[in-house]
C-alpha cells in the first residue's frame, strides 16, 4: 500500500505493511520530496497512491480547487483522502497567522458540489480536542455526544470543537 502524506513535517506517518512518501514544503526529518502544494500538478503519476493524508494542511492552501483535482489524479481508484483541519469557530483555527481558510462539518459537502469533484464522504466527524493533543483520551468521553447530531452540534456548541476528521473515497470507473 502506498500513501502520502501531505505537509508531513518532522512527524511523518508510520503505518504497518505501507510504503508512506513524506511530502513538505521545507526538507525536514521525514519529508521525501519536498514540493509546495500550492503547485499543481504534483510531482507523482496518475493512480499512484492508495490513501493520502491530509493533517492539519489543507486550511493552509490558498489554492483548494486545484489541490483537490489533483489529489484526485494521483489516487487509485475508490483511493480515500483522510483529513484533520480545525473546526472554523474554535481557537485552533484562528491563532495560526498562515491559515487561508476555515472549515466546518459540511464543509466538504459544499466543496463536492461547488467544484464538481467525484468523491464520496465516506466520514466526518468532530473531535472535541486535536488527535495529536495528549489530552486526547477526552474524546473518547466527549466524542460520541458531538457527533450524535452533528448540524445541532455545529450551531450550538461550535468553539468548544478543536477538530474536525473527513474521509472522502474517490470515485473512478
Amino acid at each position: 500500500m502506498k500513501i502520502l502524506d501531505l505537509g508531513c513535517g518532522n512527524n511523518k506517518h508510520k503505518i504497518k505493511n505501507a510504503t508512506v512518501i513524506g511530502l513538505d514544503k521545507i526538507k525536514l526529518k521525514g519529508v521525501d520530496v519536498i514540493w509546495d502544494l500550492e503547485k499543481t500538478p504534483l510531482p507523482f503519476n496518475d493512480n499512484y497512491f492508495d490513501e493520502i493524508i491530509a493533517s492539519h494542511i489543507l486550511e493552509h492552501i490558498e489554492n483548494l480547487e486545484s489541490l483537490l483535482n489533483d489529489l484526485y489524479r494521483i489516487l487509485k481508484p475508490s483511493g480515500i483522502i483522510k483529513i484533520w483541519v480545525p473546526n472554523a469557530p474554535s481557537h485552533v483555527a484562528f491563532d495560526h497567522p498562515e491559515h487561508k481558510r476555515y472549515f466546518g462539518i459540511n464543509t466538504f459537502h459544499r466543496l463536492i458540489v461547488d467544484y464538481n469533484l467525484k468523491f464520496v464522504i465516506k466520514e466526518r466527524k468532530f473531535n472535541f480536542i486535536l488527535y495529536s493533543s495528549k489530552w486526547v483520551f477526552l474524546n473518547m468521553l466527549i466524542n460520541p455526544f458531538l457527533n450524535l447530531w452533528k448540524s445541532f452540534t455545529q450551531k450550538f456548541f461550535p468553539f468548544i470543537i478543536d477538530e474536525i476528521y473527513f474521509e472522502l473515497e474517490v470515485i473512478k470507473k
